[in-house]
C-alpha cells in the first residue's frame, strides 16, 4: 500500500474543506490531492525512482506538507529534515545514508560541502537538487521503507527510525483511535514539522482535520489565532503551556476541546496552573518516534496532570525490572516497556529489524516510570540520567520540575556532577532574564528544601545563557544515548 492513498480518500469525501491554512494562503482537500500528484509526477520525471532517499529542507509551510507528501506518493523513502539544521549537521546524515534526491527550502549548491545539481525548479519555495546519481535503494533490507527519522539525539548518537507505509498506516490509525480527530477540528500548529510529522500531520489529514500554520513565538498572537480560525485541538510542548499561563488578557480558550503536551514531561503544578486559569485539561501523551503515540492521560488529566496516562487501544504498556521480570507493585520504579501496532520496522545504522529491537517481547524505552494499579503510568525520569547520590536515586526531571516553578527561572537542566564521597551529588544550570546574586541562590535552594529530600536537594547552581534542546525539544543530556 502507499500512505497517500488515504489522503486522497479523504480528499474525496470533503473536497472543499481547508486541509492546509498558512497566512492568507489556503489550500483545500482536493488542491492538496491535486498538487500532490502533480509534484510527485514531476519527480519521477526528474529521476526520483521507489525506494530512493529523498531528503525534504524545509521550514514550516504548505510547501513543505506537499512536497513531503509528493515524496511518499512516488513511493520513495521520505526524510525530513528540519531548516535550523547545520550544513554540518546535514553532511553527516548524507554521508552515513544514501539519500539521492534533496528537496530544500536554501540554495544548498552554494553551501561549499554539496555537489548537487540543480534538476527541478517550481513556483514553489522549495527545489529540487540531485546529491548522486547512485541508484541504490535507500534501505536494500528493507524494500518497503517509506520514511526515515532520526532520533532526536539527546547526546548526538542518533538512530536512524525506520517506518514502512503499512506502519504509517497503523500509526496513524491507532493514535486517532486515543485522540478522536475528526473532519471538524482545526489543529493550531507550532511545533517543528521535520520532527512532529507521522502521528500528527500525517494523521490529521488522512481525518478531514484543518491545519492552520502559525510561525509566531508569543501567547498573544497564539490566543488571536485560536481564536481568529476557531481551532478545537492544540499540540503543544510545556513552554508553550507556560507561556500561555504568562498571558493576562483573561482571553479563554473556549473554542478548544483538547490541548495535548508532548516532548517533554509536564510537572503537576504547571498542569493545575493551566486548568485553573483555562478551564482546559493538559492531556499528556507519550510520543516516540519508535512507537508513536502509545499512552495517552485522557482519563486523569485533571487529577493527574503528570502521568502520560494509560495504554493506547492496541498497546501492552509494562514495568520491567533489570532482568525483564513484570513489576507489578503500583509503587515500583522500572523500566518503561511497550509492544503494539505501528512500531518502527527497523534502524537504519546498524540496520536493526524490529524483531531485534525487542527484549523480552517489548520495546524498552529507556525510561524509567511507575503503573498504578488502574493502569496510570507516570514516568520518574530518565535510566541514563539518573543520579547516584550515595546510593539514593535522583530523577533529574524531579528536580527539574521543582526549581521551573520558582519564579524567575526560565527553564533549567539537572544532572549529576563526580564527588570522591558521595559518588554524584546534584547540581543545576538555569536560565532567568535577570542577574542572580548570591543571596538569590541561597533562597532557590531553601525553597528546593522545603520540597525535595536532603539528598536531591542540588550543591550547585550555575546560572547561563541558555539550555540546548534537541530539535524536538527535549533537553540535551550528555549521558543518554537516545
Amino acid at each position: 500500500m502507499n500512505f497517500t492513498t488515504r489522503i486522497s480518500e479523504t480528499a474525496l469525501q470533503i473536497p472543499l474543506k481547508t486541509a492546509l491554512q498558512d497566512g492568507d494562503d489556503v489550500l483545500s482537500y482536493s488542491a492538496l490531492d491535486t498538487r500532490m500528484k502533480i509534484l510527485a509526477k514531476a519527480l519521477r520525471q526528474q529521476g526520483v525512482k521507489a525506494g530512493m532517499g529523498v531528503a525534504v529542507i524545509g521550514k514550516n509551510s504548505i510547501e513543505f506538507v506537499l512536497h513531503t507528501l509528493a515524496v511518499l506518493h512516488t513511493g520513495a523513502v521520505l526524510i525530513p529534515l528540519d531548516e535550523s539544521l547545520r550544513t554540518v549537521e546535514i553532511n553527516e546524515i548524507l554521508e552515513k545514508t544514501n539519500i539521492q534526491f534533496i528537496l530544500s527550502s536554501r540554495n544548498v549548491r552554494d553551501e561549499a560541502p554539496f555537489s548537487c545539481l540543480d534538476l527541478f525548479d517550481t513556483a514553489d519555495s522549495l527545489k529540487l537538487y540531485r546529491h548522486h546519481d547512485n541508484q541504490e535503494p535507500f534501505c536494500a533490507q528493507l524494500p518497503d521503507a517509506a520514511f526515515m527519522r532520526f532520533t532526536s539525539g539527546t547526546t548526538g548518537r542518533s538512530k536512524g527510525v525506520i517506518l514502512t507505509h503499512q506502519d504509517i498506516d497503523d500509526r496513524t490509525r491507532t493514535a486517532n483511535m486515543a485522540l478522536s480527530l475528526g473532519t471538524a477540528d482545526t489543529v493550531l500548529w507550532v511545533l517543528s514539522m521535520a520532527y512532529h510529522f507521522v502521528a500528527s500531520i500525517l494523521l490529521y489529514l488522512r481525518y478531514g482535520c484543518t491545519i492552520v500554520i502559525h510561525h509566531e513565538f508569543n501567547a498573544s498572537s497564539i490566543l488571536d489565532a485560536i481564536h481568529r480560525h476557531q481551532v478545537t485541538f492544540l499540540y503543544f510542548s510545556p513552554i508553550h503551556i507556560r507561556m500561555l499561563l504568562s498571558e493576562t488578557s483573561g482571553r479563554n480558550l473556549s473554542t478548544v476541546t483538547k490541548v495535548i503536551s508532548t516532548s517533554t514531561g509536564l510537572d503537576q503544578e504547571l498542569g493545575i496552573q493551566f486548568f485553573t486559569r483555562y478551564q482546559c485539561p493538559v492531556i499528556q501523551v507519550y510520543g516516540i518516534i519508535e512507537l508513536g503515540l502509545p499512552v495517552i492521560n485522557n482519563s486523569h488529566a485533571i487529577s493527574h496532570p503528570d502521568a502520560i496516562g494509560k495504554a493506547s487501544p492496541g498497546f501492552d504498556v509494562d514495568i520491567l525490572d533489570e532482568e525483564g521480570n513484570l513489576l507489578e507493585d503500583p509503587k515500583a520504579i522500572g523500566q518503561l516497556a511497550i509492544r503494539g501496532p505501528g512500531m518502527c520496522s527497523a534502524y537504519l545504522h546498524p540496520f536493526t529489524p524490529r524483531n531485534a529491537l525487542l527484549q523480552h517481547g517489548y520495546f524498552l524505552t529507556g525510561d524509567l516510570a511507575t503503573k498504578q494499579a488502574d493502569g496510570l503510568v507516570t514516568i520518574k525520569g530518565r535510566l541514563k540520567s539518573m543520579i547516584n547520590v550515595a546510593g539514593n536515586k535522583v530523577f533529574p526531571e524531579e528536580v527539574e520540575s521543582v526549581i521551573q516553578a520558582y519564579p524567575g527561572i526560565t527553564t533549567c537542566r539537572v544532572y549529576g556532577q563526580t564527588h570522591p564521597i558521595l559518588g554524584e551529588t546534584v547540581v543545576a544550570d538555569f536560565v532567568s532574564d535577570v542577574l542572580w546574586t548570591s543571596s538569590d541562590k541561597e533562597d532557590l535552594i531553601r525553597y528546593c528544601r522545603k520540597r525535595l529530600s536532603r539528598f536531591k536537594i542540588p550543591t550547585h547552581l550555575y546560572q547561563v545563557e541558555e539550555i540546548k534542546l534537541t530539535g524536538s525539544g527535549k533537553i540535551r543530556r550528555n549521558n543518554e544515548d537516545n
